[in-house]
């Protein structure tokens, strides 16, 4: 036998009288390893085995000259420094206490297989530099399966100590061999070392075997057993392994979001989370001059911040000071810290602890009304907006719409809807930063319609919060599919399907007043857009008259907030075929309502308030009447449509069944007059005055009191038209009928009354001195479009 196999089989006997039953036991296991792992036969002539590798075999004596020869003088000091060769290999790899419990340790497979060579390298750094080192670097990666061997010789363990020792440190070696052996050559030749030496040993002296050496054995088969299982499947899981590390980092990275944003805030008093400031930072502050803040004063000043704001006190005077040491964190915050510091995380605490000092300076601005102390309160609540203006545009764009959501689970968590505070300034100024306001829109409608699943008046709540942020808000771009968001939830409230996901009916008056809030602040290119939608509605064949009328007064709203500027720019693309439609029906709604749109749409210089009712235009009056110069496209426009505003006037006075009724018309007839005043308009609306009137005299004697107002609407129209061209020759005739009128027969003119009472003299039936001539009408407006003559200059004699 050759003197480096002696020296090594030295490592494992760390005690003479012990030595041949460890090395007994050991030669066991290496047995079993090459029957089970490699089946082999054993090596019981003590030839030298070498495993080969990818690239070279491993020469078993190069590695035994590597092993310096070990006194029988320093035996102790070198199994003390194995010792704590072992300790320090549980702490680095395994992070955790030695086993000195005697409890399992866990045994890694392939992707958690340690290097042997750097543990080894790590090993001779730790150990006393000497002849000991190089013994003690081989068991160093020996120790995950020692451990686990420690409980089949803990009754026997102060008599088989040295023994153990041994066995758990080449059995470890087998098992780095089994799970990695073409990884880690190192551990291959240091297995070659032990079975040599085993070899050795077992020709000195027979072996003894024990109880306890049953028991080894039979815990090692279970281990050997566990290594093949492990060692089969692995080609496998190697080939699903990129799938599976994905799937793995997702999970842990929502995992760690959701422990990042759920925290657990520990109890500190109040005198730890005060701060005191030096002289110099204050000087600096008070001039403007701040020091960037670093990643770990950043770390511990959010950690304060939880504490002061995010943490319930009873004490509501430590409270306060904690909201106050809140605050001035909050604007340190704001003025020294890097946005590349803030996570999402952050970015939710953040506006959580800056909304708990906004609700408790809210508060207290409640309990006083006036004087010095209403001042300070006042002074400091702003000072708290000021600051959370400021936050919200240190953030990054892509946390603006985290900010809302936090806002909103904030005051749902807290249940504050019906206090409401702040919330409507807070997410109006978010919403002028944020660059994507229609999507926090699109969010607080989706949890509105969530929360009616939940809590209805909940729903309510945020329906009123989301109508006064949509009354502040200026829209820039509405996109058509928000705006069928709010049509299609209006819809469902008014009038509930069974396909209907959510529960809109108790929010039909607010989502009403947020419908109306957001036309409030459209631009002309939205507005018109919003006003087609909603026409195109009301044209639907199928829809019920509560629906009809909630559409037809937004609609109202929406014409009369829009102007028309140019007539023909907007009838190809604009909503005047659809309103001509609702003109067409026969359902006198839809005809009211289409009449008060086209009120609302014409009425450019504000002249409806004159037109109310009809009446009577004197020649020499002023009504105060804004008439403007016909423009030639709004000329132009008319003649194009003049058949079909002919039929549609007509229409609508035949079908008007009552004062109401005759009134919208004429109101109707009478802006298209003013705020189109040319010669194609006086001569359409006189037609339809001479075509009314024929009319009027078919209606019975059961109907007498419509037919007068007929009549006095026509005379009124035709004063009208006179007034604002100036027809003299027509006014003529027009007063001549007019005072024939008031004496015989007063109730065909003006104004119209729900009940008439007659005297003996006047004339009930259809005298033609009291009614108007159509060639008069047309004589009359001939004389005034067509016979107009210059004034005449004359020349001044030479």
């Amino acid at each position: 036998m050759n003197p480096n196999s002696e020296s090594t089989s030295n490592i494992f006997m760390l005690d003479d009288k012990n030595k041949d039953e460890g090395s007994g036991s050991l030669k066991d296991v290496l047995k079993q390893y090459d029957a089970s792992i490699e089946q082999k036969p054993s090596n019981e002539e003590n030839e030298d085995i070498v495993i080969p590798t990818d690239n070279k075999q491993i020469d078993v004596e190069e590695n035994i000259a590597n092993v310096d020869a070990r006194d029988d003088k320093n035996k102790d000091d070198g199994s003390a420094s194995l010792r704590n060769a072992l300790k320090q290999y549980d702490a680095l790899i395994d992070q955790r206490p030695s086993n000195e419990n005697n409890e399992e340790i866990f045994i890694p497979t392939d992707n958690d297989q340690i290097d042997v060579e750097e543990n080894i390298a790590d090993a001779r750094d730790d150990v006393n530099a000497g002849s000991e080192t190089d013994a003690n670097i081989e068991s160093i990666a020996d120790v995950k399966l020692a451990d686990d061997l420690d409980d089949a010789v803990v009754n026997d363990k102060n008599d088989y100590s040295n023994s153990k020792d041994s066995t758990d440190a080449n059995a470890d070696i087998k098992s780095e061999v089994v799970a990695g052996d073409d990884k880690d050559p190192a551990s291959t030749t240091m297995v070659d070392n032990a079975r040599s030496d085993a070899d050795s040993s077992d020709e000195k002296e027979p072996r003894k075997r024990s109880r306890v050496e049953e028991s080894e054995k039979d815990n090692l088969e279970n281990i050997q057993v566990e290594d093949e299982s492990q060692q089969r499947p692995s080609t496998e899981n190697n080939l699903k392994s990129p799938d599976k590390h994905e799937n793995i980092s997702e999970e842990e990275s929502s995992g760690s979001l959701e422990s990042e944003i759920n925290i657990c805030i520990s109890d500190t008093k109040l005198q730890d989370l005060r701060q005191k400031k030096s002289l110099k930072v204050k000087i600096q502050k008070l001039f403007g001059f701040h020091q960037s803040m670093t990643q770990r004063e950043f770390d511990s000043q959010i950690q304060i911040l939880y504490k002061c704001c995010l943490k319930s006190v009873r004490d509501l005077h430590e409270l306060h000071l904690r909201r106050i040491t809140g605050m001035e964190i909050l604007d340190d915050l704001i003025s020294r810290a890097k946005p590349t510091f803030l996570s999402i995380a952050h970015v939710i605490h953040i506006t959580w602890s800056i909304m708990s000092c906004l609700h408790h300076f809210q508060l207290r601005l409640r309990t006083v009304s006036g004087g010095l102390v209403a001042w300070t309160r006042r002074r400091t609540a702003e000072r708290c907006m000021a600051s959370y203006s400021k936050l919200i545009r240190i953030f990054r764009p892509e946390m603006h719409r985290i900010i809302l959501n936090a806002i909103i689970t904030f005051y749902r968590e807290g249940k504050l809807w019906q206090i409401e505070f702040a919330c409507t300034e807070l997410i109006v100024q978010l919403l002028e930063v944020y660059k994507y306001a229609e999507e926090g829109i699109e969010d607080m409608l989706y949890t509105i319609e969530t929360s009616t699943l939940v809590n209805v008046h909940e729903a309510k709540y945020i329906v009123q919060v989301l109508y006064e942020i949509l009354k502040k808000i200026r829209w820039k771009r509405m996109s058509e599919y928000l705006m069928k968001k709010f049509l299609s939830m209006l819809e469902s409230s008014i009038l509930p399907k069974s396909t209907d996901n959510y529960n809109y009916s108790p929010l039909r008056k607010g989502l009403e007043i947020c419908l109306i809030n957001t036309i409030g602040n459209l631009y002309t290119r939205d507005l018109i857009k919003l006003l087609y939608l909603i026409l195109k509605k009301m044209n639907a064949k199928q829809i019920d008259e509560e629906t009809l009328l909630c559409f037809g007064n937004v609609a109202v709203y929406a014409a009369k907030k829009y102007r028309i500027k140019s007539l023909r720019a907007t009838i190809l693309k604009g909503p005047l075929p659809l309103i001509f439609n609702l003109f067409k029906a026969k359902n006198s709604l839809l005809m009211l309502l289409a009449t008060r749109i086209w009120q609302n749409l014409i009425d450019r210089n504000n002249n409806a308030i004159i037109f109310l009712t009809p009446k009577i235009f004197f020649q020499d009056c002023n009504y105060a009447l804004n008439i403007k110069k016909c423009l030639e496209e709004d000329k132009a426009f008319f003649k194009s449509v003049r058949h079909l505003v002919y039929q549609i006037s007509l229409n609508n006075f035949f079908n008007a069944q009552n004062r109401m009724g005759i009134e919208n018309s004429f109101q109707a007839v009478a802006l298209t007059l003013v705020e189109i005043p040319c010669g194609y308009t006086a001569s359409c609306f006189i037609t339809v005055a001479m075509t009314l009137q024929e009319y009027a005299f078919s209606i019975t004697k059961d109907d007498l009191v419509r037919s007068h107002h007929l009549h006095a609407t026509i005379l009124s129209l035709l004063t009208l038209i006179c007034y604002i061209h100036n027809a003299v020759v027509f006014y003529d005739y027009v007063n001549t009928v007019m005072e024939r009128r008031a004496e015989w027969a007063p109730h065909l003119n003006p104004p119209l009354k729900t009940h008439y009472e007659y005297a003996q003299h006047h004339i009930l039936w259809n005298k033609p001195e009291l009614f108007f001539e159509d060639w008069e009408a047309s004589y009359g407006l001939w004389k005034c479009f067509r016979v107009k003559k210059k004034p005449i200059q004359l020349e001044r004699p030479e």
